[in-house]
């Protein structure tokens, strides 16, 4: 997040599963004058209650028009 100051991810519905759980999110992305959003799913692993996976993934078409 701290590459990013302008991106705000809320968390929409949680899904466990046998190893962690799965997160669904939605980022708000101010760019310019316009916010953005994008949906994602965090892959999140645990192992004696420390995260061994984390993996984010995101639809960012909808970012694509503001490529420079």
């Amino acid at each position: 997040m701290a590459k990013n100051p302008n991106w705000g991810w809320t968390n929409i519905e949680i899904f466990p599963t046998e190893r962690g759980f799965h997160l669904k999110r939605l980022a708000k992305i101010l760019i310019e004058s316009e916010v953005v959003e994008c949906f994602g799913v965090d892959v999140v692993e645990l192992f004696s209650g420390l995260i061994t996976r984390n993996e984010v993934y995101f639809d960012r078409s909808a970012l694509l028009s503001f490529k420079k």
